[in-house]
């Protein structure tokens, strides 16, 4: 394993670390209105701990993406030709 691979996964995870962190502030404030309210029964309050959860198990897959796909050598020709054609 080179240099550059372990920098790869590095940056691979922290960038899927900030997409799932932004994901949960979005979920957590289009939940707001439980903070205000109080959570008015045990159901409500399951649905709440069931999507963070849920939003939690992003971290992997948002993961794999942006490794895989973006940061892969192949990825970054992909993307570098979407750039290209939208521009042309």
């Amino acid at each position: 394993m080179k240099i550059s691979d372990i920098v790869r996964i590095v940056l691979g995870f922290l960038l899927g670390a900030i997409v799932t962190i932004c994901i949960l502030l979005f979920l957590t404030v289009f939940n707001f209105w439980y903070a205000i309210e109080g959570f008015t029964s045990i159901s409500e309050f399951l649905f709440f701990l069931v999507v963070m959860i849920n939003g939690l198990a992003l971290i992997p897959l948002t993961y794999l993406f942006i490794y895989r796909i973006i940061l892969s050598n192949n990825g970054r020709q992909r993307v570098r030709n979407f750039i290209e054609s939208c521009y042309s």
